[in-house]
């Protein structure tokens, strides 16, 4: 039987969703996995998903404390000048109540390859900011 032209964009159109939807490298498959065993009984990572005990941490990296919608937090997460990067997540995993006392998190992460795995996973899941080429350049 021919090939129809039809056949040959779904083919195309499947090896651009499977592309998609792979990870964009070893490393960030190490990092979501990491993430899965050490962070998500608690915490979700997707973009729209609920929150659990603790809340969606999609979208978080570079964002001050306290910011995210419809999660109840600690007074803890009020202080205004607490950024959640790297050097924050890095205390933060490694012993949260030391961190940040009186926080519901009771979590510690002692060994910093599973620290260094799952904090560029959290990074890379920054909102994408779309422009078009003659736009100014603006960040989220």
């Amino acid at each position: 039987m021919p090939a129809t032209p039809l056949a040959g964009c779904a083919a195309w159109f499947a090896i651009g969703i499977a592309l998609s939807i792979a990870p964009a490298s070893a490393s960030e498959d190490a990092g979501r996995c990491q993430f899965m065993v050490s962070c998500g009984t608690c915490h979700t990572a997707e973009a729209g998903a609920l929150h659990r005990q603790g809340p969606n941490l999609h979208g978080n990296f570079g964002r001050k404390s306290g910011q995210v919608a419809n999660f109840k937090r600690s007074d803890a997460f009020a202080n205004p000048n607490l950024v959640w990067d790297e050097p924050t997540l890095e205390k933060r995993i490694e012993d949260s109540g030391v961190m940040l006392p009186g926080t519901n998190m009771a979590y510690r992460q002692r060994d910093p390859e599973k620290r260094r795995l799952a904090i560029p996973y959290l990074e890379s899941l920054k909102p994408q900011v779309w422009r078009l080429k003659w736009q100014k350049p603006f960040t989220a």
